[in-house]
């Protein structure tokens, strides 16, 4: 979906910075906080500006937020595919795991509950292999 028909959609007006943070989103392979957002807007655009226009985005489900251990949220825009992902928690740098490990539990969990999950959360932390390195460098 494009960004002109997201904020179309949000019944939002079409601004060049609203265009260029869904840009942003839309080219970001792993969600991102709004800080990142706005460095990536530049000036032009207040860290203030930037959490309202995603928590607009999140409130008309156009947008995904998600609070991970740290503390901090995370967006991104829906994918086609559910995914989870594993995170550094020394650099930050995600890679998204092939599958959803939580699929089987969650049909099971709807059967004994007759809840209609809508969604959930998984984050896996740990070091990456470059992070690694390093700490295993700086140990020396």
């Amino acid at each position: 979906m494009t960004s002109e028909r997201i904020l179309a959609q949000a019944n939002l007006k079409c601004t060049e910075k609203r265009l260029a943070m869904l840009d942003y989103l839309a080219r970001s392979r792993h969600p991102v906080t709004a800080e990142e957002v706005a460095r990536h807007i530049g000036a032009t655009a207040h860290v203030s500006t930037v959490y309202r226009f995603l928590g607009t985005l999140v409130e008309k489900e156009m947008l995904l937020r998600e609070i991970h251990q740290d503390g901090i949220a995370y967006y991104q825009l829906p994918q086609s595919r559910h995914c989870h992902m594993l995170t550094c928690r020394n650099c930050r740098r995600s890679v998204n795991l092939p599958h959803c490990p939580l699929t089987g539990l969650q049909q099971q969990l709807e059967r004994q509950t007759g809840y209609h999950i809508t969604g959930h959360l998984l984050e896996f932390t740990g070091v990456c292999p470059t992070c690694a390195e390093k700490e295993k460098i700086k140990k020396i």
